[in-house]
């Protein structure tokens, strides 16, 4: 009788944790812990946040994006990098719309789409800012975040 119960308790175990690791419903975006340590290496960035106190008091960046000049004979490539599972995932760039005051961005890359849409605003004191839309997929699996971003080096 111990020995079935073990076994239905092992089994048991097994099973719940093969539904619950094949069974993810959402992609939880962390803090991105790395990006291009030099601004003269990653320029024109924007970091993204939860909240602007996230971003400001804690520097909890959950999106960064910008340019990286790789050489003189081709233009700056423009990535994102974003962190999942504390790995730190860099995205390209595939396309950019404006249209009516607002950034349309696709990003690919390492099995993951991210759209990304945003209105930049200029603040009186010349600091830009603003609030976006993150859509991020991997395969059927789909999350959204509001998020909040600055201009700026951190």
């Amino acid at each position: 009788m111990k020995i079935k119960l073990l076994f239905y308790i092992v089994i048991s175990s097994i099973t719940l944790y093969i539904i619950s690791s094949c069974s993810a419903d959402e992609i939880i975006l962390d803090k991105v812990r790395y990006i291009p340590q030099s601004p003269d290496d990653f320029q024109n960035n924007w970091h993204w946040g939860k909240s602007i106190k996230a971003m400001q008091e804690k520097n909890e960046f959950i999106f960064v994006t910008g340019k990286i000049d790789t050489t003189s004979e081709i233009p700056p490539i423009e990535i994102a990098f974003i962190s999942i599972n504390r790995k730190t995932i860099q995205l390209n760039l595939i396309r950019r719309t404006i249209e009516n005051n607002q950034v349309i961005e696709k990003y690919s890359g390492n099995g993951y789409d991210l759209l990304f849409i945003c209105e930049i605003k200029q603040e009186a004191d010349n600091s830009h800012f603003s609030k976006g839309h993150l859509i991020i997929k991997k395969k059927k699996i789909k999350s959204e975040y509001e998020i909040f971003g600055e201009q700026g080096y951190y």
